[in-house]
C-alpha cells in the first residue's frame, strides 16, 4: 500500500541574502520509483512560498519583489518523530539512465531507511543533473527541481539502505586509541603512581592490547592490508618497549609520555622524565628516546639514542641492536 500524506523537511538558501531556512510541508504521495511527481513539487514550492513570506516579513520588503523559484535547495528529508535520532546509512542505487550512468553509493546520517532513501535520491538526481542547472552550484534551486530533479529522483532505483553506524575500520582505530590511551596510564603511574594505580594501569594496558589483537585477527579476514599494518605496529611495540625498558639513561627515570610514531615511518619516539639530585627540589629534566627502525615495514630496531632537553646525547642502549637484514 501507498503511503499517504507525510511532512518532509526542505531546506534552502537564498543566494540573494545567503538567508537560510528550513520548512515542513506536507507531501500528499509516496516518493519512491514511479510515483508521480507532483506531489513532490507541490510540496518543494509550498517550502519556497513559506521562505518568501519569511523573508519579505524579516526584510520588510514587498512579497512580489522575491523570485522564490531562485531559492538553492540544499537537502530534502522526512521530519524525524520525537524520539528519532540520525544514525549513519549506507545506501546504494543506479542511475536513471542505469547502465549507461552507472550506480552510487554512499553514507547518509538518517532517521530511517525512508529518510536515507530519500536523502540518497536527491543526491543521485543533483549528481546526475548538477551539469544542466541555472544555479551556480552542485544543488538546485526550484525551478531546476521542477523541470529535472524531481523526476530525475522517481526514476532513480535504490537497491539498499541499510544502517552502517561503525565500520570495522573505525572499530579497530578506535582500539588503537584505547590501547594509546592505555599505554599513556602506564607511562603516567608505572614509575611515580601508588602500587594501586601501576596495577589498574598495567591490567587496563593488557586488557586493550588483547582488544586489539582480537580485531587484528578479524581484519586478517576482511582486510588483510589493515591487519598487516597492524601487526606490524604491535611488533614495532613490542621492540620499542624493550629498549625503553633496558636503556641506560645514567638518570633516575620518574616518568615518560607514550610512543609517538607516523606511518609511514621509520622512527618512534616518547618523551621520558628525569629527577635531578643536583636540584631535588626543581621540576623534572625532560628526555626524548628515539628508536629507529631498518625500513619503513621493518620492526628491527637498527638505532636508539636519548637526548636530555633536545641537546646532548645521554645514556647508551641496554639491549644489543640486530643488523638489519640487506
Amino acid at each position: 500500500m501507498r503511503q499517504k500524506s507525510f511532512k518532509i523537511i526542505v531546506a534552502m538558501v537564498d543566494p540573494a541574502t545567503d538567508s537560510e531556512f528550513e520548512a515542513v510541508v506536507d507531501v500528499a504521495d509516496d516518493i519512491g520509483r514511479y510515483a508521480p511527481k507532483e506531489p513532490l513539487i507541490t510540496a518543494v514550492k509550498s517550502a519556497a512560498e513559506l521562505f518568501k513570506q519569511h523573508l519579505a516579513a524579516t526584510n520588510g520588503t514587498d512579497p512580489d519583489d522575491i523570485d522564490e523559484t531562485s531559492f538553492v535547495i540544499e537537502h530534502i528529508a522526512h521530519q524525524p518523530g520525537e524520539e528519532q535520532v540520525p544514525v549513519r546509512y549506507l545506501v546504494h542505487g543506479t542511475y536513471s539512465d542505469y547502465p549507461e550512468g552507472g550506480a552510487w553509493g554512499d553514507w547518509v546520517f538518517a532517521v530511517s531507511s525512508d529518510d536515507a532513501e530519500l536523502r540518497g535520491r536527491f543526491i543521485m538526481a543533483c549528481n546526475e543533473s548538477s551539469a544542466s542547472f541555472s544555479s551556480d552550484g552542485e544543488r538546485p534551486n526550484v525551478e531546476d527541481f521542477e523541470t529535472m530533479v524531481a523526476a530525475t529522483m522517481l526514476d532513480i532505483d535504490i537497491l539498499d539502505a541499510s544502517p552502517d553506524p561503525v565500520t570495522k575500520d573505525e572499530a579497530m582505530d578506535l582500539i588503537k586509541v584505547l590501547v594509546e590511551a592505555g599505554n599513556g596510564m602506564v607511562a603516567a603511574f608505572g614509575n611515580c603512581g601508588s602500587p594501586a594505580q601501576q596495577q589498574a594501569a598495567k591490567e587496563m594496558q593488557e586488557a586493550l592490547a588483547n582488544g586489539q589483537k582480537a580485531l587484528t585477527a578479524i581484519a586478517a579476514r576482511h582486510n588483510p592490508a589493515l591487519a598487516a599494518a597492524l601487526a606490524l605496529e604491535q611488533r614495532r611495540r613490542d621492540a620499542a618497549d624493550a629498549q625503553a625498558d633496558s636503556y641506560d639513561y645514567g638518570y633516575q627515570v620518574v616518568g615518560a609520555n607514550g610512543w609517538e610514531f607516523t606511518t609511514p615511518g621509520q622512527e618512534w619516539t616518547r618523551a621520558v622524565f628525569f629527577r635531578d639530585d643536583s636540584a631535588p627540589d626543581e621540576p623534572s629534566l625532560k628526555g626524548t628516546l628515539t628508536v629507529v627502525f631498518a625500513d619503513e615495514r621493518s620492526a628491527t630496531v637498527s638505532d636508539v639514542f636519548a637526548t636530555l632537553n633536545g641537546e646532548a646525547t645521554i645514556g647508551c642502549p641496554g639491549s644489543p641492536l640486530k643488523q638489519a637484514s640487506q
